[in-house]
């Protein structure tokens, strides 16, 4: 069994209040969460106003599976969303 864990850091300029990026944060939660079969939450950075993390867990019993799972994730994310994506780190985890 494989864990695949992705961190994704975006910068949203169009924000100026924490209601509007709840706003764009729930909604890239949702869209990865209908298209894709991972577990997606916001993570931190939560009082700061234009910096969003969100995180993603993939399980499968392929590592190539999951990695690829969280890859395209982040495309989506970066093709997807009014925020600009800083910064992904994937990790994967045995069990």
């Amino acid at each position: 069994m494989v864990i695949a864990c992705g961190v994704f850091q975006l910068k949203l300029h169009t924000a100026f209040s924490l209601k509007e990026k709840r706003k764009v944060t729930k909604s890239i939660i949702q869209k990865v969460r209908n298209k894709f079969n991972a577990s997606c939450s916001e993570t931190g950075l939560n009082d700061s106003i234009q910096d969003i993390e969100v995180s993603i867990a993939v399980i499968n019993s392929s590592k190539i599976v999951a990695e690829k799972e969280v890859a395209r994730i982040g495309d989506f994310i970066y093709n997807h969303s009014e925020a600009e994506l800083v910064r992904e780190d994937i990790e994967i985890i045995y069990v």
